[in-house]
C-alpha cells in the first residue's frame, strides 16, 4: 500500500511537471474532502486529492500518510536548491520574523495564537502581540547542550525577592530553592565541626575569559580540603566545582550560637564574681565599721577614767 502511495505521488509529480510545461490550468473543482480539483488514483483505494489550497493522501475519505520524495534527495521550499546540504528539508530565504513579519514559517492563524520562525528566531505571537512561548510544556526534559564555546544566555530577567535558582553541575539540571518540610524527608539534625568555617581563606581572582574583571570569594578545592564538603558542589567526576555560598550561613549561625553560649557562660561567671566582690566589699565595710566602733568605745572609756 505504501509503495502504491509513493507511486501515485511520483506519478503526480511527473504529471504536474508535464502539465506545467504544457500550460495546463485546472481552475475549478471541489474541496479536498470531496476529492478536490484533481485526483490521482482510485477513490476506493490509496489516492491523492488536490485542491487550490490542499494536498491530501486519502483512502475512502480517511486521511492517510502523505509521503513527499520518500526515496529522493532533499526537499527545498523556495530559493535556490543548489544551497542544500545534508539537510532533508530546508526553507530558504531571509525574511525576518517579528510581531508583524511572517519570517520563513508561521504555525497557526495570524489572527490568534501562532509561532513565527526565521533563520535565527522563534517568536510566539497572538494577533500581532507578544505571547508566551512554551517548549515541551507537558513533555520530558529540555536539554541545552553544546560542545563548542557557546554559552546559555538569558536577558532581561525581572527583579524581585523570589526563589533562588540552583544549578547541578553533575546532571545539568536547574532547580528552585524551597525550605518547606512538605518537600523534604528524613529530616535530622546536622552535626559538624562548625569551627571549620574559621579555616576558610578569602581570595581575589580573575577568570581567563575576562582578565580585567576582579572577583572575590573562595576556592572550591580549598573548602573541600578543610572538610566543608556540605558547602561544595561537585561535577559528574566528583571533582569540586563550586562553593555553595548560601550554605555558609548555616555554619555562621551555628558559630553564633556557640559564641552566644560562651558569652552567656562568661556573663554568668562575671555575675558570680561580681557577687563575690560585692559580698567581700560588704564584709569589709562591716568589719571596718565594727573596728571603728570598738576604737571609739575604747577612747570613751579612757576619757572617763
Amino acid at each position: 500500500m505504501r509503495t502504491m502511495m509513493r507511486l501515485f505521488f511520483f506519478t503526480f509529480l511527473f504529471s504536474f511537471q508535464t502539465f506545467a510545461q504544457s500550460g495546463l490550468n485546472v481552475s475549478q473543482g471541489n474541496s479536498v474532502d470531496q476529492d478536490g480539483y484533481l485526483t490521482i488514483g482510485q477513490e476506493n483505494s490509496d489516492h491523492i486529492a488536490i485542491s487550490n489550497l490542499d494536498i491530501q493522501a486519502k483512502l475512502n475519505n480517511i486521511h492517510k500518510t502523505l509521503y513527499l520524495n520518500y526515496y529522493g534527495a532533499d526537499v527545498a521550499i523556495g530559493g535556490d536548491n543548489s544551497a542544500l546540504s545534508e539537510t532533508q528539508l530546508r526553507i530558504l530565504g531571509t525574511t525576518d520574523a517579528s510581531l508583524i513579519g511572517d519570517g520563513l514559517m508561521v504555525l497557526g492563524p495570524t489572527s490568534s495564537s501562532n509561532i513565527v520562525i526565521d533563520q535565527n528566531e522563534i517568536i510566539a505571537r497572538n494577533n500581532g502581540a507578544t505571547s508566551t512561548l512554551y517548549i515541551n510544556r507537558v513533555g520530558g526534559d529540555v536539554e541545552f547542550f553544546g560542545t563548542g564555546a557557546g554559552s546559555f544566555i538569558v536577558h532581561d530577567l525581572p527583579s524581585g525577592d523570589h526563589n533562588n535558582l540552583q544549578y547541578n553541575a553533575s546532571s545539568g539540571q536547574f532547580y528552585y530553592d524551597n525550605s518547606s518540610r512538605r518537600y523534604k524527608e528524613n529530616i535530622t539534625t546536622l552535626e559538624d565541626d562548625w569551627t571549620k568555617i574559621l579555616n576558610t581563606r578569602a581570595v581575589t581572582y580573575t577568570r581567563p575569559e575576562d582578565p580585567c574583571r576582579w572577583e572575590y570569594g573562595y576556592i572550591a578545592e580549598e573548602i573541600d580540603s578543610i572538610g566543608l564538603t556540605t558547602m561544595v558542589g561537585y561535577d559528574a567526576e566528583g571533582q569540586p566545582e563550586d562553593v555553595r555560598y548560601d550554605k555558609m550561613v548555616i555554619y555562621m549561625v551555628e558559630m553564633l550560637k556557640i559564641q552566644q553560649r560562651e558569652i552567656e557562660i562568661q556573663r554568668q561567671e562575671f555575675a558570680n564574681q561580681q557577687k563575690e566582690i560585692d559580698n567581700l566589699r560588704a564584709e569589709m565595710i562591716k568589719r571596718t565599721s565594727k573596728a571603728k566602733r570598738k576604737k571609739k568605745n575604747r577612747a570613751e572609756d579612757f576619757s572617763n577614767s
